[in-house]
């Protein structure tokens, strides 16, 4: 019985990992008395070296979207009061999990966890930290900063940034007080919305 229970609970896990999702962790900063009101032109702001200019302009695209669906007009206009910034970022790290390697049989050293009937080896995996940080400026003051990061096992930036983008406009505008964890799956239709993106 404990062993089928084991099974299930593997079968369980392996088929939640199939359905693709994110966790994404968002702050948000805003300076107090500052708040961003509703219906204000805003420019859009790319990096003038940026190492991905095409890619720069694909997020631009889509905050353009978003912003456009919350009720702001985002402009092409210097003389707009108010600009938006943006860099997004991505690094790698070691993390150390265990996979099921099945029972039955097999060797079970110093180097593996033996339960119920099966074994579970430990291996060393790459991480990948995305991260997206958002400025909202008036002249050239911050009035709020967001940041939002998540971790995946590969590296589809492209993909990524379409769940950072999600995340942090949760909060878009607001004081967080604190790191907020939003869980967002590819059925959010936040996520179908954003891929219509004008080009």
């Amino acid at each position: 019985m404990s062993r089928l229970y084991d099974i299930l609970v593997i079968s369980l896990l392996w088929a939640a990992g199939c359905a693709q999702s994110y966790t994404v962790h968002v702050n948000g900063f805003a300076e107090p008395k500052s708040a961003i009101p509703p219906n204000i032109h805003i420019i859009i702001l790319t990096e003038p070296d940026a190492q991905n200019p095409l890619f720069d302009n694909e997020i631009k695209g889509k905050i353009v979207k978003m912003l456009s669906s919350r009720g702001f007009l985002p402009v092409d206009d210097p003389a707009s009061e108010y600009a938006l910034t943006f860099k997004m970022g991505m690094l790698s790290h070691l993390e150390q999990d265990v996979r099921y390697a099945g029972g039955g049989g097999g060797f079970v050293g110093r180097h593996h966890i033996f339960i119920n009937g099966g074994y579970y080896i430990p291996y060393i995996r790459t991480e990948w930290d995305q991260w997206l940080q958002i400025k909202v400026l008036r002249g050239d003051k911050a009035v709020w900063v967001g940041e939002a990061s998540t971790s995946k096992y590969y590296t589809d930036k492209r993909q990524g940034v379409d769940y950072l983008l999600v995340g942090i406009f949760e909060f878009f505008g607001q004081d967080t007080r604190g790191l907020k964890s939003v869980e967002i799956t590819e059925k959010d239709p936040r996520i179908a919305d954003i891929k219509t993106y004008p080009q």
